[in-house]
C-alpha cells in the first residue's frame, strides 16, 4: 500500500463533537492520487461550476499561489479511536467537505499536463468523525451563510452524506439519480432530490420547498428546523428512517393494484411527508415530537398498507384528478394546488385515523 508525502502539522480534538481534527500539507502534485480517482463522485456540494473567478483562481493555481486549506473527512466506515497517520497517508479514504471547486480546478489543470513545482503543497484540514449525523452538522457550519445556496443543494449536500446509511438500513429502498430514466416507474425507488425534499417538508411541516432561499436566512420556523441542536436533529433523522419503509410499502401497494406510481412523485411526496410532520409536531408536547405522537402514526398508515380495499379508491384519487383537471393552469400553479390538497388529504387522515378522513377529504375538496 502506497504512502503519499502527507506532512502532519498538527492534531487536535474538537471541543463540541470530540472528533479528531489533523492539519497537514501534500504536494499538490499528490494531492489527486491522494484523493483517489472517485473524488467527483460523492458531490457534496455542488457540481462543477464556471464563473470567470475561478478561471482567474486557475491561472492562480498554474501559478503556485498558496490556497486556503482544503477541509476533508475520512469516511465514517473508516474512522478509528485513535489517529493513524500511516492509514491517512494511503489514498481514497476521504470525502471533501469544502474544496471541491478548486479540486476540479486541481483536476482540469493537472489534465492539461501542467508540472506543480516540488516545493507546492496544498493544506488540508482532515476530520475524523464516525458519526454521519455529526459530520451533516460539520457541513451545514461550512456552507450556511457564505454564499446563496439553494435549498434544494443544501438538503443534497445533507442527503449525500447519509445515502449509504438510508441504504443499508432500509433494504427496500433504492435511490436513482435523476438522470436515470430506466428504473423510475419501479416502486420503492425515489430520485435521490424527492427524498431531499421529502425531508425537508417533513422538517418544516410544510407541503413545498422555497428553491432559492440561502439555509440561514429563511423564516423563522424554516431557520430552527435546519439549525436544530444535534440531539434533536438525530432524533427526527431516525423518525424519518422508521416512516421511510411503511412509505414505501404504500407505493407498492398502488403500484401492485393499479400500475399507478403516485406515490414517487415529489408533489406527493412532500405533502405526505409534510402533513406527517406537522400531525406528529402538533400531537407532541410543546411543539415537539413524543413517542406517544410518534408511535401514533404507525396503525394509521398500516391501515392503509394492509387494507384489502384498493388504495387507489381508499385514496379517492379519482376524485383528486377530478379537483385538479378543475382548476384553470392559466390562474393557478397546478403543482402547487396538488400539494396543498394532497397535504390537506393526509392532514385529515392523521387527525381521524381512520379511511374515513378520506371522504372527509374528498368532500372539502369538491367544494373548493
Amino acid at each position: 500500500m502506497s504512502l503519499y508525502d502527507l506532512k502532519i502539522l498538527d492534531i487536535t480534538k474538537d471541543i463540541r463533537t470530540n472528533a479528531w481534527v489533523v492539519y497537514g500539507k501534500i504536494p499538490m502534485g499528490e494531492y489527486l492520487n491522494w484523493l483517489g480517482e472517485d473524488f467527483h463522485s460523492s458531490l457534496f456540494q455542488r457540481n462543477r461550476e464556471k464563473h470567470k473567478s475561478y478561471e482567474k483562481l486557475k491561472e492562480d493555481i498554474k501559478a503556485a499561489t498558496t490556497l486556503p486549506s482544503i477541509i476533508l473527512a475520512v469516511k465514517p466506515s473508516l474512522v478509528k479511536d485513535s489517529v493513524d497517520t500511516d492509514f491517512l497517508k494511503t489514498s481514497g479514504n476521504l470525502l471533501i467537505l469544502d474544496g471541491l471547486q478548486r479540486t476540479f480546478i486541481i483536476d482540469e489543470i493537472t489534465k492539461e499536463r501542467h508540472h506543480f513545482p516540488e516545493n507546492y503543497y496544498l493544506h488540508v484540514e482532515i476530520w475524523l468523525e464516525k458519526d454521519i449525523n455529526k459530520l451533516i452538522n460539520r457541513f451545514i457550519v461550512l456552507n450556511a451563510g457564505r454564499k446563496s445556496v439553494t435549498l434544494e443543494h443544501q438538503l443534497d449536500l445533507l442527503f449525500r452524506n447519509i445515502k449509504e446509511d438510508l441504504l443499508s438500513e432500509i433494504q427496500i429502498l433504492k435511490i436513482i439519480d435523476s438522470k436515470d430514466k430506466k428504473q423510475e416507474d419501479e416502486a420503492g425507488a425515489y430520485q435521490f432530490s424527492f427524498l431531499v425534499t421529502s425531508f425537508y417538508c417533513f422538517l418544516t411541516q410544510h407541503y413545498s420547498v422555497k428553491s432559492k432561499l440561502n439555509l440561514v436566512a429563511q423564516q423563522m420556523s424554516e431557520e430552527k428546523a435546519l439549525n436544530l441542536a444535534e440531539k434533536k436533529w438525530e432524533e427526527l433523522y431516525s423518525v424519518f428512517k422508521l416512516f421511510l419503509p411503511i412509505y414505501i410499502k404504500l407505493d407498492e401497494k398502488l403500484v401492485r393494484e393499479s400500475g399507478n406510481n403516485w406515490f414517487q412523485t415529489e408533489s406527493v411526496m412532500n405533502a405526505f411527508w409534510g402533513a406527517m410532520g406537522q400531525h406528529m409536531i402538533f400531537a407532541g408536547r410543546q411543539n415537539h415530537l413524543t413517542t406517544e405522537s410518534v408511535t401514533s402514526v404507525i396503525p394509521v398508515l398500516k391501515l392503509l398498507t394492509s387494507a384489502e380495499k384498493p388504495l387507489k379508491d381508499m385514496l379517492f384519487l379519482a376524485e383528486y384528478e377530478q379537483v385538479i383537471s378543475g382548476f384553470p393552469s392559466s390562474k393557478y400553479s397546478i403543482g402547487q394546488v396538488q400539494r396543498k390538497l394532497i397535504f390537506e388529504m393526509f392532514r385529515y387522515f392523521f387527525m381521524a385515523k381512520d379511511e374515513n378522513a378520506f371522504q372527509s377529504w374528498a368532500n372539502f375538496a369538491k367544494s373548493i
